[in-house]
């Protein structure tokens, strides 16, 4: 192939990577590079070092094992992603919407663009992937990085660009491309529409489960109407700490864009207000400093309390959101916006343990919505925010 046919633009999908293996060592390897990043824990060194490898890396990794076995496709479980059969969800499904996007770039450009995917930490990291991209196709001119992260963060996004920065720093590295970022696509119609449809696909399933489908657009309003007097959408973000929000990472005003479009699109689509059923809230909170909130945990313990009980009431002040102490939802539908693909996050905090929260506090159905994952209507979106759609 001459140079003249060969691509000049690259397009690098970033997640943020895994454990290779759901085993203690491949944990801590993982744990080991992704909690020494400064951009996801900035306390200095001399006091976080002793933590990390005195308190964490010793322990957690045995710990969350169960966690990684949970959600680990195994062979014989019946379960082929992109033709593989074994692996992390995460890099499983990564590599599936990567491959299908892919597709879709490198046909529309006749061959101009290629796409690949990098883990910011752990294996198939930046730099290889990089280094692969630049050996294989030495016309590339022209970088695009997209984090798989539809709301920005210092804590993901900002990493992802440090070591893509970082790469071509090399003072060695003679050619260096032009470089674009895009920031995130928190409020993108084809992402709205995508989340938004996947809830409401799972609401009129749970419907038709329950014999209350309906086959006429009023009927079906109708019934959604009555759904939501005893339902909760619980839509939850990965958490951070309060003090990088207050330093100004703008992540907890892009997933609230991201809730608010949600709920909008959902309107014009239906002609039914969610407000009083959406619940806004953050997972993933750990150690002892002030997290973002309203935390989803507290969200599925008390939203089906009676009303009138005082946690209840707590929970919808720290909401800003006086409807949900007057409502006591038996059912619960949770999705998880702000991550790409499934991982060892959805599933743990929100399919299991929101879930078991929820039951054992009264309620009595909750759904977990999955990750957009791999299906069309995620290809189509990454494919729209590439403006390839």
């Amino acid at each position: 192939m001459s140079e003249s046919s060969q691509p000049s633009k690259a397009v690098l999908l970033v997640n943020l990577g895994t454990t290779e293996a759901p085993t203690a060592p491949a944990v801590r390897s993982f744990l080991r590079e992704f909690l020494s990043d400064r951009r996801v824990v900035d306390v200095p060194r001399f006091i976080w070092y002793p933590i990390l490898y005195g308190l964490i890396l010793p322990f957690r990794p045995s710990k969350a094992i169960p966690r990684y076995n949970r959600i680990w496709i195994k062979k014989g479980s019946g379960i082929v992603i992109n033709g593989k059969c074994e692996g992390s969800p995460l890099t499983l499904y990564s590599e599936s919407l990567t491959e299908q996007v892919r597709a879709m770039v490198e046909k529309q450009s006749g061959g101009d663009v290629v796409v690949r995917l990098a883990m910011r930490y752990g294996a198939n990291n930046i730099p290889t992937t990089l280094a692969k991209l630049h050996e294989e196709f030495p016309s590339v001119r022209e970088l695009v990085v997209l984090p798989l992260f539809p709301q920005y963060s210092s804590t993901s996004s900002a990493c992802i660009y440090d070591e893509v920065f970082r790469f071509y720093t090399d003072k060695n590295r003679r050619c260096v491309p032009g470089i674009r970022t895009i920031r995130d696509y928190a409020e993108h119609p084809a992402y709205i529409t995508a989340i938004a449809t996947t809830l409401l696909d799972a609401m009129h399933r749970h419907l038709a489960a329950t014999n209350q489908g309906a086959a006429t657009a009023d009927s079906r309003k109708s019934a959604l109407v009555q759904l939501l007097k005893e339902t909760a959408v619980l839509i939850s973000y990965h958490s951070i700490p309060i003090r990088y929000a207050e330093g100004g990472d703008d992540y907890p005003q892009r997933c609230e864009a991201t809730t608010r479009a949600i709920q909008a699109h959902l309107l014009r689509e239906t002609g039914v207000d969610f407000t009083e059923s959406i619940v806004h809230a953050y997972q993933s909170q750990m150690g002892n400093q002030p997290w973002i909130g309203p935390k989803a945990a507290d969200a599925a313990t008390t939203l089906p309390l009676p009303p009138g009980d005082a946690r209840k009431q707590a929970f919808s002040e720290a909401c800003h959101n006086t409807a949900i102490a007057a409502k006591q939802a038996k059912v619960c539908f949770a999705i998880s916006p702000g991550f790409a693909v499934d991982c060892v996050e959805t599933v743990h905090d929100l399919e299991d343990e929101a879930c078991r929260l929820f039951k054992e506090n009264g309620g009595s159905t909750f759904v977990y919505v999955p990750c957009l994952n791999d299906s069309a209507a995620q290809v189509k979106t990454i494919a729209a925010v590439l403006n390839f759609a």
